[in-house]
């Protein structure tokens, strides 16, 4: 992957006029496991071949992108490489068989997981985690015990 240049819309627009768009490293925002492809250059001037299309919902990993910039007289094919990073909190794992996991966007940075204990089972802690800005857990994972009765 080419290193990837910092520019300004009216830069860029005037990039795709003669050269290609560089390459794009982004992250996902807090809560999701995907980002939103921008086109690669703010104009028309950007002729979609192969990969994603400008306005579809990516998802984590490295895509290949291929367009054409220019006119007809100065057409130039270009092959462009976009990486979606997702922020993940480690994984969950439960101490015991009988109990469960449940997390609102598989540990992506701003998911809600809970904790099911088991039968006859009672939970010592919370039994609500978040995936918190640092990418930590809230709160440990809940002790589980038998219920006294």
């Amino acid at each position: 992957m080419k290193e990837s240049k910092t520019t300004t819309a009216k830069e860029q627009e005037g990039l795709c006029q003669t050269e290609c768009p560089p390459d794009g490293i982004v992250f996902a925002k807090k809560g999701n496991d995907y980002v939103i492809l921008p086109p690669p250059c703010p104009s028309n001037k950007w002729n979609h071949l192969t990969g994603p299309e400008p306005g579809s919902i990516i998802h984590e990993g490295l895509h290949t992108i291929t367009g054409t910039i220019g006119d007809d007289v100065k057409k130039k094919t270009c092959k462009n490489y976009y990486q979606v990073l997702v922020r993940r909190c480690a994984s969950l794992k439960a101490h015991e068989k009988d109990t469960t996991i449940k997390c609102s966007k598989n540990y992506v940075w701003g998911s809600n997981c809970t904790v099911i204990c088991g039968k006859e089972k009672e939970s010592i802690g919370s039994t609500q985690l978040q995936c918190m800005d640092d990418l930590t857990w809230s709160n440990p994972m809940p002790k589980l015990e038998y219920g006294e009765g």
